[in-house]
């Protein structure tokens, strides 16, 4: 099975169109870090905040299947013609400022509680908050705002307790340390 976890999925976030086949996932929160390639901006803007929140928060992988890519395409089903048609109809994809509603600003706030209320009691890593306030500020401003804002989040992830123990948890075992 193939797997596009991680930097190796954020990659592909940033372009056009998404072909492929297996399963996708931004898992860094059971390492205690967050997405570092623009995963915290850019799968926002594909997938919706719902969903977006759903996959960074909870560490999830997934089918790679709508709206985490494109086009679920099997090894089988590739060929140069099939490739060609739906690159030349492919537009370019734009990444603009979200503006959220009501619904989605109360979405975030409980989350915020919710999360704050878990980091303080050691139940989540300090980089969930720090991954859901990446994605509230960054993804109402344009691309090149929103990865400084997704830079600082990852350098403070990066100085917590929880990143040194999920990473040395990570390298010894093979496992995420959160879940």
């Amino acid at each position: 099975e193939q797997f596009a976890l991680g930097g190796g999925y954020e990659i592909p976030l940033a372009c056009d169109l998404i072909i492929g086949n297996g399963k996708v996932g931004l898992p860094e929160k059971g390492l205690g870090i967050l997405p570092g390639w623009l995963g915290t901006q850019t799968l926002i803007r594909r997938a919706g905040l719902e969903k977006g929140l759903w996959m960074i928060l909870g560490a999830e992988i997934v089918e790679a299947d709508t709206p985490w890519i494109n086009i679920p395409l099997k090894k089988t089903e590739l060929t140069w013609a099939k490739l060609k048609t739906i690159a030349d109809n492919t537009k370019k994809r734009r990444f603009e400022p979200l503006k959220y509603n009501f619904a989605q600003k109360l979405l975030y706030l409980g989350k915020f509680f919710e999360l704050w209320y878990k980091v303080k009691t050691g139940k989540e890593p300090a980089s969930a908050l720090l991954a859901l306030q990446a994605i509230w500020r960054g993804n109402n401003q344009d691309l090149q705002a929103a990865a400084g804002i997704e830079w600082q989040a990852i350098l403070a992830a990066f100085e917590t307790k929880e990143a040194e123990k999920g990473i040395r948890h990570f390298l010894e075992t093979g496992k995420h340390l959160y879940k």
